[in-house]
């Protein structure tokens, strides 16, 4: 399931100290929804095993204004981690792209497997307030979920991530 977050330029924060920040709030958000940073396991259970999730840095040739006034659904693809047909036993991925207006996209894609729509605006929601310093975020309830087959492990850090162009 795919979203993608388009963001002005901001400030006077290089492109390298935001990368930093949304790394380490998604770090952050990801104790709270700690599946999404597990394995799914021969298509029938998340593996809860705190392996972190994929995160990419790019760099777009384009100006957010051109993208925002005639949207191509075809084209906003090139802002997600990967395609949407390629199966991965990933629960999310994440792909930070910067414009060259000062500008960000940040594109999402969580397996539907384990969450829905919801859950993904919840998700987003809570890292873009972490991401803002905010500290009173609820947590989510996964009250449909078992622990049965979750294996929790100590929280890894994030490396730096894989950095591509398009």
């Amino acid at each position: 399931m795919p979203l993608v977050y388009f963001y002005p330029a901001y400030g006077k924060i290089s492109n390298w100290e935001r990368s930093i920040q949304l790394k380490k709030s998604l770090s952050e958000v990801l104790t709270r929804f700690y599946p999404l940073a597990g394995r799914v396991v021969d298509n029938l259970y998340v593996d809860c095993n705190d392996e972190g999730v994929e995160f990419f840095l790019a760099n777009a040739k384009v100006e957010m204004s051109k993208i925002l006034s005639n949207p191509i659904p075809g084209e906003l693809k090139q802002f997600l981690p990967y395609d949407l047909n390629d199966s991965r036993d990933y629960c999310m991925a994440v792909q930070v792209s910067f414009l060259n207006c000062g500008g960000m996209a940040v594109g999402l894609i969580i397996s539907h497997k384990i969450a829905d729509a919801m859950s993904l605006h919840m998700f987003a929601n809570s890292w873009a307030a972490i991401a803002c310093g905010d500290t009173d975020i609820p947590y989510p309830k996964f009250e449909a979920a078992t622990t049965e087959n979750c294996i929790l492990m100590s929280r890894k850090k994030l490396d730096t991530g894989q950095v591509r162009r398009i």
